[in-house]
């Protein structure tokens, strides 16, 4: 059952390819009968009719002693992965033959022999549309003359070149990769790309200021009139804004003016102000004890904070301020002071 089969893989993955374990009821308790068998050093998988660097590929992270034994017990797995592979590396047609295993000293040498056909190879790029980043020129653009021809990667690298439009504020794009096979000289890929427009910011608000200094939150806004829009500026001024110490959280609107202009507006929601706390308790050492608080964060609409504090026992009788001056959006300065550290106004 699974218990055989968990301690027989345990012993495979000790390199004892060949054990069997076999499991008994002996009344209240179940008994494993375990057959180590000789240990073996596995080796492979050694892939054969291919070039070193697709067989590396292919290889990459099959050598374990577990998935070598279960590709000499069941080969259709294993057989599966290196073709998809091999796929990848432009052997579109490979097959693999067999896997058969060979002693070598004290190794047990893991062999797949493989069909791999003709490599199939990129043979040039090109543009249908516009690119007006030149993102294509770019070597963060992995699709090049001379590549395997993997479909599979480079329609992803063509998805990753989208979502690198739309971070730059293009809406509407369209990017897919099309492919034609010429079998003199191999595939040429086309890049379909129509990035679509840009928005322009004409105005960026802040709304919800009162009793805040409209210049200290300025000081987070990654956004000015005339930017391209991007989510990314969005929400890098949302979270700045946001991070200032007295506002409870930041909502962002936007409203289009035309085809290609646009206003957005952050509208701060602020946190309650002169928040009162208490607390009581008692001690044997002090006996009945009285804490109390005040706290604002927001003088002088600079969000400075003071928090007045108090206690009260019968052994001694505090209180103290303390201030702090949290960064203003953007910025990474904090000041933070205590006065006076502690006021005794009491000791019995």
């Amino acid at each position: 059952g699974d218990m055989e089969e968990a301690a027989r893989l345990h012993l495979v993955t000790r390199g004892f390819a060949e054990s069997e374990v076999r499991a008994e009821r002996r009344d209240d308790e179940i008994v494993l009968m375990i057959d180590q068998g000789e240990q073996t050093t596995f080796r492979g998988p050694v892939i054969v009719g291919v070039p070193p660097d697709a067989a590396f590929a292919a290889a990459s992270d099959l050598g374990s002693p577990l998935i070598l034994s279960r590709a000499l017990r069941d080969p259709a797995p294993i057989s599966r992965r290196i073709e998809r592979r091999l796929a990848a590396e432009g052997f579109t047609d490979a097959r693999v033959l067999g896997v058969r295993s060979e002693v070598d000293g004290e190794e047990l040498v893991v062999r797949v022999e493989v069909d791999a056909g003709r490599r199939a190879v990129v043979s040039s790029v090109s543009l249908m549309g516009i690119d007006p980043l030149g993102l294509l020129a770019n070597e963060r653009f992995s699709v090049r003359a001379g590549m395997p021809m993997d479909r599979a990667e480079i329609e992803s690298e063509v998805r990753r070149l989208r979502r690198r439009y739309l971070e730059a504020g293009y809406r509407e794009v369209r990017a897919r990769a099309g492919f034609e096979n010429h079998p003199e000289s191999g595939w040429e890929v086309v890049v379909e790309l129509r990035p679509g427009p840009t928005r322009t910011v004409r105005e960026e608000n802040l709304a919800g200021t009162r009793g805040h200094k409209e210049k200290v939150l300025r000081k987070g806004l990654e956004i000015e009139p005339g930017d391209v829009l991007t989510d990314t500026a969005i929400d890098v001024t949302a979270s700045k804004v946001a991070n200032f110490a007295p506002l409870e959280r930041v909502d962002v609107r936007t409203y289009d003016r035309g085809s290609s202009q646009i206003d957005v507006e952050f509208d701060v929601t602020k946190k309650r102000r002169w928040v009162a706390s208490v607390g009581a308790g008692y001690s044997t050492e002090r006996g009945a004890q009285f804490n109390f608080g005040f706290r604002d964060d927001n003088l002088l609409k600079r969000g400075i904070s003071a928090d007045l504090r108090g206690s009260w026992d019968q052994v001694n009788r505090r209180l103290f301020t303390i201030f702090s001056m949290p960064p203003a959006p953007g910025s990474v300065s904090y000041t933070h002071l205590t006065l006076p550290t502690t006021i005794e106004l009491c000791r019995s």
